[in-house]
């Protein structure tokens, strides 16, 4: 179980037909997946949690999936509706959960990623980008 975990509660059973989930690997991440497969294609995708905060209302940030690829939002949905995707925004009010400062859409030899304003002091990075599952 990964520390992302710890944070919601998993179903065990298939809502729709009682049957055992299982955790599986897509190419949009882990989720979970009916083991009466085909016949049953109920799915449940995991959330995979930040360390960063949402500016608007303090709850956890979410990785999420979306059109445009990862990004992030809040995980109070519906309530707030903060998004943040680090192809197309530029905000002041994402900030760094080690020092405080704060984060900044950043490029390295590999892509995009987030990261702290505050480097070499503070070298805090978040990486949304696309995770090889080999």
């Amino acid at each position: 179980m990964s520390e992302n975990e710890k944070d919601i509660e998993l179903p065990k059973t298939c809502p729709e037909c009682g049957k055992p989930l299982q955790r599986r690997t897509g190419k949009y991440g882990d989720f979970l997946g009916c083991t009466g497969y085909p016949e049953c294609k109920y799915t449940f995708n995991i959330p995979e949690y930040s360390k960063v905060n949402c500016p608007k209302c303090g709850k956890k940030l979410q990785i999420r999936q979306g059109k445009y690829g990862k990004f992030l939002g809040c995980s109070g949905y519906p309530d707030c509706r903060f998004t943040f995707n680090p192809e197309f925004d530029e905000r002041e009010d994402i900030f760094c959960p080690e020092c405080g400062k704060v984060l900044q859409v950043k490029m390295s030899e590999h892509g995009k990623f987030v990261g702290c304003s505050g480097y070499p002091e503070c070298k805090f990075t978040f990486d949304l980008r696309k995770k090889d599952r080999t």
